[in-house]
Order: structure tokens, then C-alpha cells, then sequence
């Protein structure tokens, strides 16, 4: 048997229908390629000037001005020196040497102290030394303290002596004791 097709006209379209459920999200894409750095900019301008700060308090009384004269020595020398002590033998804490055809003003303080605290001490010693046309070093006149001798025990001291062409300060601690001793020295030339 044998059919045959014919075909029919076709209809008008219908409505549309329904829109189906969102389907779920695909993974996602790859992140592409960084572009290039742009040009750095121009630099601004300059900000204003701030204000002027109030004036600071006055100096109170004038003090009087100091000349330095040709070839006059004008610094100060501070030297530091330490040394510990364990008997009560005169010991060196600086040796400072002295320049020719020059005469100096030495103000020292001298510090010691025991490990336990037990032995303490300070002293302060002022003294002039001079060296004159290539000679050894001298003091003229004694050593001079400059304030009362701090000590728990009379049989400590300090002092400056020269030697050769040298300052020599020196400290002396207690027998079987260890003192740690500290020095500052200031000599003021005068050439």
C-alpha cells in the first residue's frame, strides 16, 4: 500500500509561550592581559609659605660678648676616662699630653663606686699646668679642690700629677675593694 503526502497549507502561529527557567551560570572567563602604565604625570606647583611662629621670649639681661684674637685658642678639651681599682695603690685614669708654649686650665670630676654600693665617692679637682719651650710639663702651683670631697672612706682619693710631657689623673681606691671609677676632664688651652 502506498500513501501520499500532501502537504496543507500551513496555519497561522501561535502565541508564544512561557519563558523556561534560567539555566545555571557558566564558569567563569578568563582574566585578560594588563595594559600598559600610563605616563607619570607633571608635579604640581609649590604650596604657599606658611605663617611666621610667634616671637619666642627675650634673652633676659644682655650678656657681655667675648672677642677671640688672632691665634688665640679657643676650644676646650673634654676627655673621659675609666678604670676599675682593687687595692688602694695610686692608679691612672687618663693620661693627657700637653702642647708646647701653651698653658691650660684642667677642671676635673672624679666618680667611684663599689659594686654592693657600699663605697661611694666624688671629688672635684681644679689645677693649672703649663709646658714652655720644649720643657716638661709643670703645675703651677698646688691642685686645688673644687667642691668638699664626697667619700664613705677617708682613704680614697684623686688627684692630677704630670709627668714628662703629660697630665696624669689619678685615683686611688680601698685595699681588697673593687671600685669602678669614672673621669671628665675638661682643659681649656691657652696658647
Amino acid at each position: 500500500m502506498s500513501y501520499i503526502v500532501r502537504s496543507s497549507p500551513q496555519g497561522p502561529t501561535g502565541e508564544t509561550g512561557p519563558a523556561g527557567p534560567t539555566g545555571s551560570q557558566g564558569p567563569p572567563g578568563n582574566t585578560g592581559a594588563t595594559g600598559p602604565t600610563g605616563a607619570t604625570g607633571a608635579t604640581g606647583p609649590t604650596g604657599p609659605q606658611g605663617e611666621t611662629g610667634p616671637q619666642g621670649p627675650s634673652g633676659g639681661a644682655d650678656l657681655p660678648t667675648a672677642t677671640v684674637e688672632a691665634g688665640a685658642s679657643a676650644n676646650a678639651v673634654i676627655e673621659y676616662g675609666y678604670v676599675q681599682t682593687t687595692d688602694a695603690t695610686p692608679t691612672t685614669i687618663l693620661t693627657y699630653a700637653l702642647a708646647d708654649d701653651t698653658l691650660y686650665l684642667i677642671e676635673a670630676t672624679f666618680t667611684g663606686r663599689d659594686q654592693a654600693g657600699t663605697h661611694r665617692c666624688a671629688y672635684g679637682r681644679c689645677a693649672v699646668s703649663y709646658r714652655q719651650s720644649a720643657g716638661s710639663a709643670t703645675l703651677q702651683g698646688s691642685v686645688q679642690t673644687t667642691f668638699a670631697d664626697v667619700e664613705t672612706s677617708a682613704s680614697m682619693d684623686a688627684t692630677i700629677t704630670v709627668s714628662g710631657n703629660n697630665l696624669i689623673f689619678q685615683v686611688t681606691g680601698l685595699v681588697s675593694t673593687t671600685i669602678k671609677w669614672d673621669l671628665v676632664a675638661c682643659m681649656k688651652p691657652r696658647s
